[in-house]
């Protein structure tokens, strides 16, 4: 999950939409293309996709209804959870 925090821009917040891109190494993001990109009023986002044990490097960038975007390389790191449950067997009727 990344969480950011609220932009300030000269247009209301609900129009100011949010791109996260994701990296497994520092400074590795593709600012072309963004992993995901969060609508003005949500303030987090569920990333799926993403490998198990992973650490990933995450920026977010704030975009206004003109296309101005801000040129952030803030990153944040997390990783991504192991997978721990064992596979079930399926028991024959």
């Amino acid at each position: 999950q990344v969480n950011r925090n609220a932009a300030v821009d000269a247009f209301p917040a609900n129009t100011l939409v949010y791109d996260v891109y994701l990296a497994t190494t520092s400074g590795g993001q593709n600012f072309a293309t963004p992993t995901v990109t969060i609508g003005g009023i949500s303030t987090s986002v569920q990333i799926s996709g993403l490998t198990r044990s992973t650490n990933y490097f995450a920026v977010v960038r704030v975009r206004d209804p003109d296309g101005n975007l801000n040129a952030s390389t803030v990153e944040v790191t997390g990783s991504t959870l192991p997978d721990t449950t064992p596979p079930v067997l399926a028991q024959a009727p």
